[in-house]
């Protein structure tokens, strides 16, 4: 079994090979796919956190291969299937600036695009979310995200495995799907807060979260994966919560929620994750800890939306272009109708001209008759 280093040097060499993919001659689909191949991979052989000894390596369960914090790909699949989602109550104060980075590249707009891309480039751009306790659903904080270096958004579940590794019990929730037959796995581990932090994959500044209200979950589970469904389900999609976890007297832990409420340590019925992150200071942060890698299934996503958006704008174009011809072609044909009836107009009418002609006949007769009538008076005289 290759040790810790062959293993990083295995996940490192994959990277590289994703990253030198033309990301431009890649559809969503091929990234969609790469991502899947290539995840069971870089997730292969996991480092033991302390106290066990840096050096021994674990390998990871099949199913847990399966069940990973990649959101995007969910989030794709159901755009993919027709579903839909909200666009996000967001105030454009609260995008970061990233994010607006990212999607300007694209020449698109975040407020523009689907409610679920924007929920998969805030999610793979490395954050989280915070809403009221008193207003459930309305964001009012966007908390940036610190990953173990090299890692993506997809990566920072910890494994069953791995969460066992650290003297967690894990209760196994799964069930059986009555349609499919399938089974449908779930597993969470209540009351080892300190053992699933040492665990964690991902981390929040203690600056981040000290201005704001972080609402508390009631429940003691601090670490949680589950299959989930590419699809709105009875809590709707999944999403990316920042909970905080323990009495606030107490110093807090936080910890990802996909589920809007997690008020209890029984299993739920909808498969879930609970992703638990360390709280450390900025300094501490900035020696092991970085931003996540983007993934390639975004990117793609993105260059999807761009070419829409180019498509729309050349539609647009073309339809104002057309109806600017026919106002053209109308007006041009118009003009001469109105010269030639106003010529029309100017010209005197057929009765007039009759009336006239009979009326100069009229006169000319009556002059002729007088004329006659003098010519017979003087030749009589």
């Amino acid at each position: 079994m290759p040790d810790g280093t062959e293993a990083g040097a295995m996940a490192s060499s994959i990277d590289s090979k994703v990253s030198a993919i033309p990301l431009a001659r890649c559809s969503p689909e091929c990234a969609l796919a790469l991502d899947q191949r290539l995840a069971p991979w870089a997730l292969r052989f996991e480092q033991l956190p302390p106290p066990l000894q840096q050096s021994h390596v674990i390998a990871a369960d099949p199913i847990d291969l399966e069940l990973t914090s990649d959101l995007v790909a969910i989030y794709y699949k159901a755009h993919r299937s027709g579903d839909s989602a909200p666009r996000l109550d967001l105030s454009k104060d609260l995008i970061p600036l990233d994010v607006k980075e990212r999607i300007r590249e694209a020449d698109v707009a975040f407020e523009k695009v689907s409610g679920l891309l924007q929920r998969a480039l805030l999610w793979d751009s490395g954050y989280a979310l915070v809403d009221a306790p008193s207003n459930p659903g309305k964001v009012v904080a966007v908390i940036p995200i610190q990953v173990k270096c090299g890692l993506r958004m997809a990566d920072i579940a910890p494994s069953r495995v791995y969460v066992r590794a650290t003297g967690c019990d894990i209760t196994d929730c799964s069930s059986r799907n009555g349609s499919t037959n399938a089974t449908v796995y779930s597993f969470r581990a209540a009351s080892c807060q300190a053992s699933a932090v040492s665990a964690s994959r991902c981390a929040v500044a203690k600056e981040a979260v000290a201005a704001i209200t972080v609402p508390i979950t009631q429940t003691t589970s601090m670490w949680a994966v589950g299959a989930l469904a590419p699809g709105p389900q009875e809590d709707g999609l999944p999403m990316f919560w920042l909970r905080q976890h323990g009495p606030p007297d107490t110093s807090p832990s936080y910890a990802i929620h996909t589920a809007p409420s997690e008020d209890s340590d029984i299993c739920p019925l909808v498969p879930s994750l609970i992703i638990p992150c360390a709280t450390l200071d900025v300094h501490a942060l900035a020696q092991e800890w970085c931003r996540p890698d983007p993934s390639p299934l975004v990117s793609a996503w993105l260059s999807q939306e761009e070419r829409k958006a180019l498509v729309l704008s050349k539609v647009v174009l073309l339809a104002g272009a057309i109806i600017l011809c026919l106002a053209l072609d109308l007006f041009a044909i118009r003009k001469p109708r109105v010269r030639v009836a106003a010529q029309i107009v100017s010209l005197p009418s057929l009765t007039s001209t009759m009336l006239d002609v009979t009326g100069q006949r009229s006169r000319t007769r009556h002059t002729h008759q007088r004329s006659s009538h003098l010519s017979s008076v003087r030749s009589n005289r």
